[in-house]
């Protein structure tokens, strides 16, 4: 099963979202010169037009998923976010991870699926 079967058959929540019947290579871009521009395409889908963001990311973080866009966040900001998430309350820091559409050189080749 790729990581795209996997992310369709998450749940309810799906149907419901902004991407619903948008071509899933704009969340699974391939690796080249373009990814960082569809990536942002992608964010800017979640971030403006999602009523069901925070489930995505939800599903994004809890399941590690390695690739794609989810929630709005690439896999590098899912990880700081899963750390967040585990941090005590105590602990957390008082700063919030917000959306960045200006980060072509923080997403890796590798991170592309």
């Amino acid at each position: 099963m790729s990581l795209i079967d996997v992310a369709l058959t998450a749940g309810d929540w799906r149907d419901r979202a902004a991407c619903f019947g948008l071509d899933p290579e704009l969340f699974f871009p391939m690796q080249g010169p373009t990814a960082g521009e569809t990536v942002r395409q992608a964010k800017q889908v979640c971030w403006n037009d999602c009523p069901v963001r925070q489930e995505c990311e939800d599903y994004g973080v809890e399941h590690e998923l390695r690739f794609g866009v989810f929630g709005g966040w690439t896999v590098r900001e899912r990880r700081k976010l899963r750390l967040l998430r585990d941090m005590p309350p105590g602990e957390q820091p008082t700063e919030e991870l917000t959306l960045d559409l200006d980060w072509d050189d923080d997403y890796p080749q590798a991170e592309v699926a």
